[in-house]
């Protein structure tokens, strides 16, 4: 009688106190070891919480940040971190129990309020670059080589953009730190690295990215930096109608000076090709708004808003840097030009009339002008002009579908109970009476611009003032 083989021993060694190791296979072949579905769950869930604080963190300090071109680049990061973060996710989904992942909140609540709330931009460089993107990255190459290539290639895959991403995002982030470093006195050197280090170890305490490190929690407070501040430290190579310059000259370049020489068919001069031009270098307080938008909503929502709002953050700058390319093709300077500064006008708004009004009307509103100028400036052979406005009515087109697919969505539970039309209408009302009393304030109103009626459709008009 034949006497069968037996199969080679498959044992599975589960240890459920650690994320390390928890799956390893032995046979009489193979031994090695890699990550178990329940391991990853855990992991993918903290990715992306720490991917969506990164962004939110950004969007927070972004207002404090005085350099046009590092305000660009932070908000093509904020939209990365949440491209990144919904990938991740849906790879969780797949995941039997994968939507059903906690995290521990206290210690993760106690980094985010750190991370929110540094003592300065070095710092908050620091903290985001040099401890959190650098912790993502180690955590995504270490989750990289653990995984099995064949079983978990999916995820693989993922990581390995992710990579590619973190890197890059640690280049940026850490060369602007150091620079950052450079301009301070030794003294003022030490204080922030030592909070950088001590917000190393806040991470470390809180798990560490993908929550298998510990430490002690370090004593530190979060610093006096706020998130959404009063007022803008916007780059001061730019030039604002914030009051500190004389009616005549705001007035002048508003209704005078962006102007292009030409007459139309009816020989009257041409005057609004250029402003539509000069209409694109105004967006800069309008990124702004949209990183206090995204801010200030609800951290509950799902992450095709957050998907949605950093796009069109990032959009914002890239119309604006636009708009730069345009003029200078036109022989103006955009550096000349004094533009409108709204955030006072934002911050007196909810999150909900911001992105009512800005998507719904200042954009909407926008789209049937911006078809009539493309259609001028092709009649005048003027093919940046009119490429720049197609690829802005592209985007904008989108924004229109962002705002009405969201705006309800961030609707705190008593603000309204009407309907969206009307909701827009109040949101685009208070928004006009609030400009013009800050216009008024700066004796700024342009020529016809008539007085809105007062406004008395949001909540607690009366603190609005007159």
């Amino acid at each position: 009688m034949a006497i069968k083989e037996p199969k080679p021993e498959t044992r599975i060694i589960w240890d459920s106190d650690t994320l390390e190791r928890m799956n390893v296979q032995v046979d009489g072949k193979f031994e090695a070891g890699f990550l178990r579905v329940p391991v990853e769950r855990m992991r993918l869930r903290r990715y992306v919480e720490f991917e969506k604080l990164a962004m939110l963190a950004i969007c927070g300090q972004l207002p404090s940040v005085p350099v046009y071109e590092d305000i660009g680049k932070l908000s093509e990061i904020a939209y990365e971190d949440v491209l990144l973060a919904i990938r991740l996710e849906e790879r969780n989904h797949e995941h039997p129990g994968g939507k059903r992942e906690k995290i521990d909140e206290e210690p993760f609540e106690e980094f985010t309020r750190h991370l929110d709330h540094p003592d300065s931009l070095a710092e908050f460089y620091g903290n985001l670059f040099e401890v959190l993107c650098k912790a993502q990255l180690e955590a995504y190459k270490r989750h990289r080589a653990e995984s099995d290539e064949f079983f978990n290639r999916p995820t693989a895959k993922i990581l390995e953009d992710a990579i590619a991403t973190k890197r890059a995002q640690v280049k940026w982030g850490g060369d602007r730190y150091r620079e950052m470093l450079s301009g301070l006195d030794e003294a003022e050197q030490s204080a922030v690295r030592k909070r950088v280090r001590a917000f190393r170890s806040l991470l470390k305490w809180a798990g560490g990215v993908d929550g298998t490190l510990s430490a002690t929690k370090p004593a530190i407070e979060p610093g006096s930096m706020e998130p959404i501040p009063e007022e803008v430290n916007f780059d001061p190579a730019f030039k604002f109608d914030t009051g500190y310059m004389s009616r005549e000259d705001t007035l002048y370049w508003r209704e005078n000076r962006i102007k292009f020489d030409g007459v139309d068919d009816n020989g009257n001069e041409i005057t609004d090709r250029g402003y539509q031009l000069y209409s694109y270098c105004c967006e800069i307080d309008v990124f702004l708004q949209f990183a206090m938008i995204i801010y200030r909503a609800s951290r509950d929502l799902p992450l095709g808003f957050y998907r949605d709002t950093t796009r069109q953050l990032w959009d914002e700058f890239r119309h604006t840097s636009m708009g730069h390319r345009v003029m200078r093709l036109n022989g103006i300077d955009p550096m000349d030009l004094i533009r409108p500064m709204r955030w006072t006008v934002w911050r007196q708004m909810s999150v909900a009339e911001n992105y009512a009004w800005i998507t719904q009307t200042g954009e909407a509103c926008s789209l049937v002008g911006k078809h009539k100028q493309r259609k001028n400036f092709i009649s005048d052979g003027r093919f940046h002009e009119q490429t720049l406005i197609e690829w802005d009515i592209s985007d904008e087109s989108q924004h229109v579908r962002y705002g009405a697919r969201w705006f309800r969505a961030v609707l705190d539970d008593d603000e309204f109970e009407g309907s969206s039309k009307q909701f827009v209408i109040n949101a685009t009302e208070k928004f006009n009476w609030l400009y013009y009393q800050h216009m008024k304030r700066l004796d700024i109103i342009p020529k016809g611009l008539e007085e809105p009626k007062p406004y008395r459709g949001c909540v607690e008009y009366e603190t609005l003032g007159a």
